[in-house]
Protein backbone atom coordinates (compact mmCIF):
# COMPACT_ATOMS: atom_id res chain seq x y z
CA UNK A 1 0.00 0.00 0.00
CA UNK A 2 1.02 3.32 -0.89
CA UNK A 3 0.10 6.80 0.93
CA UNK A 4 0.81 10.38 -0.44
CA UNK A 5 2.08 13.15 2.28
CA UNK A 6 2.62 16.50 1.48
CA UNK A 7 4.15 18.21 4.83
CA UNK A 8 4.58 22.12 4.40
CA UNK A 9 5.98 24.49 6.84
CA UNK A 10 5.14 27.10 8.90
CA UNK A 11 1.91 28.76 8.45
CA UNK A 12 1.27 32.02 10.29
CA UNK A 13 -2.46 32.97 9.71
CA UNK A 14 -2.86 36.94 10.69
CA UNK A 15 0.52 37.35 11.49
CA UNK A 16 2.08 39.69 13.96
CA UNK A 17 0.11 41.51 15.89
CA UNK A 18 0.61 45.32 15.24
CA UNK A 19 2.51 44.71 12.60
CA UNK A 20 2.35 45.73 8.68
CA UNK A 21 2.18 41.84 7.35
CA UNK A 22 -0.54 41.13 9.89
CA UNK A 23 -2.43 44.29 8.15
CA UNK A 24 -1.32 42.83 5.22
CA UNK A 25 -2.83 39.72 5.73
CA UNK A 26 -6.09 40.82 6.91
CA UNK A 27 -6.58 42.70 3.65
CA UNK A 28 -6.17 39.95 1.09
CA UNK A 29 -8.27 37.71 3.29
CA UNK A 30 -11.11 39.94 3.18
CA UNK A 31 -10.32 40.89 -0.87
CA UNK A 32 -9.08 38.04 -2.30
CA UNK A 33 -10.93 35.51 -0.03
CA UNK A 34 -9.98 32.21 2.50
CA UNK A 35 -8.80 30.39 -0.94
CA UNK A 36 -6.22 32.64 -2.10
CA UNK A 37 -3.25 31.75 0.32
CA UNK A 38 -3.03 28.14 -1.05
CA UNK A 39 -3.85 28.61 -4.34
CA UNK A 40 -0.52 27.65 -6.13
CA UNK A 41 -0.76 24.24 -3.82
CA UNK A 42 -4.00 23.37 -3.32
CA UNK A 43 -3.89 20.77 -6.37
CA UNK A 44 -0.99 18.90 -4.75
CA UNK A 45 -3.07 19.09 -1.43
CA UNK A 46 -6.02 17.64 -2.98
CA UNK A 47 -4.12 15.12 -4.85
CA UNK A 48 -2.40 13.50 -2.03
CA UNK A 49 -3.95 11.53 0.99
CA UNK A 50 -2.91 13.85 4.02
CA UNK A 51 -1.86 17.12 4.24
CA UNK A 52 0.01 18.39 6.92
CA UNK A 53 1.26 21.81 7.81
CA UNK A 54 2.68 23.30 11.36
CA UNK A 55 0.01 26.24 12.59
CA UNK A 56 2.13 28.69 13.88
CA UNK A 57 0.05 30.69 16.11
CA UNK A 58 -3.79 29.94 17.58
CA UNK A 59 -7.02 30.58 16.30
CA UNK A 60 -8.33 32.72 18.87
CA UNK A 61 -10.37 35.84 19.77
CA UNK A 62 -8.52 35.95 22.74
CA UNK A 63 -7.02 39.22 23.63
CA UNK A 64 -4.86 39.26 26.52
CA UNK A 65 -1.22 38.15 26.07
CA UNK A 66 1.43 38.00 28.71
CA UNK A 67 4.64 36.84 25.82
CA UNK A 68 6.92 39.72 25.16
CA UNK A 69 8.10 40.29 21.68
CA UNK A 70 6.51 38.55 18.66
CA UNK A 71 2.88 37.73 18.91
CA UNK A 72 0.86 35.90 16.87
CA UNK A 73 -2.78 35.44 16.36
CA UNK A 74 -5.25 34.61 13.59
CA UNK A 75 -8.90 34.70 13.50
CA UNK A 76 -10.76 31.67 14.25
CA UNK A 77 -12.60 32.05 10.81
CA UNK A 78 -9.28 31.20 8.83
CA UNK A 79 -9.50 27.81 9.52
CA UNK A 80 -11.55 28.12 6.32
CA UNK A 81 -7.90 28.40 4.84
CA UNK A 82 -7.32 24.92 5.73
CA UNK A 83 -10.61 23.29 4.83
CA UNK A 84 -10.95 24.87 1.25
CA UNK A 85 -7.38 23.52 0.69
CA UNK A 86 -7.31 20.30 1.33
CA UNK A 87 -5.58 20.54 4.80
CA UNK A 88 -6.02 17.24 7.30
CA UNK A 89 -3.51 17.85 9.92
CA UNK A 90 -2.07 20.53 11.90
CA UNK A 91 1.01 20.25 14.32
CA UNK A 92 0.40 22.35 17.08
CA UNK A 93 3.87 21.74 19.01
CA UNK A 94 5.78 25.15 18.18
CA UNK A 95 6.62 28.31 19.69
CA UNK A 96 3.60 30.42 19.01
CA UNK A 97 1.00 27.92 19.63
CA UNK A 98 0.73 29.57 23.35
CA UNK A 99 0.94 33.28 22.74
CA UNK A 100 -1.99 33.57 24.51
CA UNK A 101 -1.68 30.87 26.79
CA UNK A 102 -4.05 27.95 27.36
CA UNK A 103 -7.04 30.32 26.50
CA UNK A 104 -5.76 30.33 22.76
CA UNK A 105 -4.70 26.98 22.60
CA UNK A 106 -8.06 25.70 23.86
CA UNK A 107 -9.88 27.83 21.32
CA UNK A 108 -7.37 26.44 18.28
CA UNK A 109 -8.32 22.87 19.13
CA UNK A 110 -12.33 23.30 19.40
CA UNK A 111 -11.91 25.59 16.19
CA UNK A 112 -9.83 22.56 14.71
CA UNK A 113 -12.05 19.90 15.68
CA UNK A 114 -15.15 21.89 14.45
CA UNK A 115 -13.79 21.99 11.23
CA UNK A 116 -13.00 18.50 11.30
CA UNK A 117 -9.17 18.69 11.10
CA UNK A 118 -6.49 16.77 13.10
CA UNK A 119 -4.01 17.92 15.44
CA UNK A 120 -0.72 16.66 17.12
CA UNK A 121 1.33 18.59 19.93
CA UNK A 122 0.72 18.75 23.71
CA UNK A 123 0.57 15.94 24.39
CA UNK A 124 -2.02 15.14 21.93
CA UNK A 125 -1.64 12.53 19.48
CA UNK A 126 -3.38 11.80 15.76
CA UNK A 127 -5.01 8.72 15.10
CA UNK A 128 -6.64 8.06 12.19
CA UNK A 129 -7.22 4.99 9.17
CA UNK A 130 -5.87 5.88 5.80
CA UNK A 131 -6.32 3.63 2.75
CA UNK A 132 -6.27 0.58 5.60
CA UNK A 133 -2.87 2.03 7.34
CA UNK A 134 -2.96 2.95 10.65
CA UNK A 135 -1.25 6.45 10.89
CA UNK A 136 -0.12 8.57 14.05
CA UNK A 137 1.00 11.75 14.18
CA UNK A 138 2.89 13.08 17.35
CA UNK A 139 4.52 16.89 17.91
CA UNK A 140 7.18 18.42 20.00
CA UNK A 141 9.29 21.30 20.17
CA UNK A 142 12.67 20.35 21.14
CA UNK A 143 12.94 23.27 23.92
CA UNK A 144 9.74 21.66 26.08
CA UNK A 145 11.02 17.96 25.33
CA UNK A 146 14.35 16.24 25.99
CA UNK A 147 15.07 12.99 23.83
CA UNK A 148 14.68 10.69 26.56
CA UNK A 149 10.36 12.13 26.84
CA UNK A 150 10.09 12.17 23.23
CA UNK A 151 11.46 8.43 22.93
CA UNK A 152 9.36 7.65 25.40
CA UNK A 153 6.42 9.00 23.67
CA UNK A 154 7.37 7.14 20.34
CA UNK A 155 7.89 4.31 22.36
CA UNK A 156 4.26 4.17 23.52
CA UNK A 157 2.53 5.47 19.91
CA UNK A 158 4.26 2.44 18.30
CA UNK A 159 2.11 -0.28 18.64
CA UNK A 160 -1.08 1.33 17.33
CA UNK A 161 0.35 2.75 14.11
CA UNK A 162 1.65 0.87 10.82
CA UNK A 163 3.05 4.76 10.00
CA UNK A 164 4.08 6.46 12.88
CA UNK A 165 5.12 10.56 11.61
CA UNK A 166 6.65 12.83 14.33
CA UNK A 167 6.65 16.26 13.64
CA UNK A 168 9.57 18.23 15.36
CA UNK A 169 10.12 22.44 15.80
CA UNK A 170 13.82 22.56 16.39
CA UNK A 171 16.80 24.69 14.91
CA UNK A 172 18.32 28.13 15.08
CA UNK A 173 16.20 30.97 13.41
CA UNK A 174 18.68 32.03 10.42
CA UNK A 175 20.70 29.05 9.96
CA UNK A 176 20.11 26.83 6.82
CA UNK A 177 21.63 23.52 8.00
CA UNK A 178 21.09 21.21 11.15
CA UNK A 179 23.42 21.62 14.17
CA UNK A 180 24.70 18.70 16.39
CA UNK A 181 21.59 18.55 18.38
CA UNK A 182 18.90 17.90 16.04
CA UNK A 183 20.87 15.31 14.03
CA UNK A 184 21.43 13.57 17.90
CA UNK A 185 17.53 14.26 18.50
CA UNK A 186 16.61 13.17 14.41
CA UNK A 187 18.69 9.91 15.43
CA UNK A 188 16.96 8.94 18.71
CA UNK A 189 13.52 10.02 16.83
CA UNK A 190 14.25 7.20 14.09
CA UNK A 191 15.85 4.97 16.69
CA UNK A 192 12.65 5.15 18.82
CA UNK A 193 10.65 4.10 16.40
CA UNK A 194 9.23 6.58 13.79
CA UNK A 195 8.95 6.17 10.16
CA UNK A 196 9.00 9.78 9.30
CA UNK A 197 10.29 13.02 11.02
CA UNK A 198 9.30 16.30 10.11
CA UNK A 199 10.85 19.24 11.19
CA UNK A 200 9.99 23.35 11.14
CA UNK A 201 10.64 26.18 12.48
CA UNK A 202 14.10 27.77 10.98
Amino acid sequence: MTLKITAAGDCTFGGEMGSKGRRRFVELANNEGYDYFFDGVRQVFEGDDLTIVNLEGPLTNWDKSSKHGFIFKGDPEYVNILTGSSVELCNLANNHTMDYGKNGLKDTVNVLEAAKIGYCGYSKTFSTTIKGVRVCALGFTWWDNDKQQIAQAIQNARANCDLLIVNIHWGIEGNTMQDHKQVTIGHAIIDAGADLVIGTHP
